[in-house]
């Protein structure tokens, strides 16, 4: 119950940072199979907050459906989030499909695990705020 009304409350604080997006775009999400939302939709508001047009796409996203929704939206940055062991084999398989399809694009992980995530992927580390900033300043 309690983290339920986290996310209500993030998805309101979501929706009011979108009048200030004009940045570059940024998808946030998870991997198949993930789906412990609360701090990437806090990294999202973040971002938002940061000026990054950022959207959400929410927990357990197929990884086909990663390359095409990057080229959709004409997308410059891809956060995930690794938090359990479990969630390690899908984030390198949504890594690895991306830079198959969009080689150029920035992959960014947060979350405990992030140190696993495959190499050439920039660690957020373990501050929403200043992990948004980050992103930001790097995509500009």
């Amino acid at each position: 119950m309690a983290s339920n009304a986290v996310m209500r409350r993030l998805a309101a604080a979501y929706e009011a940072a979108a009048t200030s997006m004009s940045g570059p775009k940024v998808l946030v999400g998870l991997p198949p199979g993930s789906r412990h939302e609360l701090g990437l939709l806090a990294f999202a508001v973040a971002a938002r907050r940061a000026g990054l047009t950022a959207a959400y796409l929410g927990a357990d996203l197929p990884s086909g459906e990663w390359a095409s929704t990057v080229a959709m939206l004409d997308t410059r940055a891809v956060v995930l989030s690794a938090l359990q062991g479990q969630d390690i084999d899908p984030l390198r398989l949504v890594v690895a499909d991306l830079r198959a399809t969009h080689p150029d694009i920035l992959i960014a992980v947060g979350g405990s695990l992030q140190s696993h995530a495959p190499d050439g992927c920039l660690l957020l580390g373990d501050q929403i705020g200043p992990a948004a900033a980050n992103l930001a300043a790097r995509l500009r």
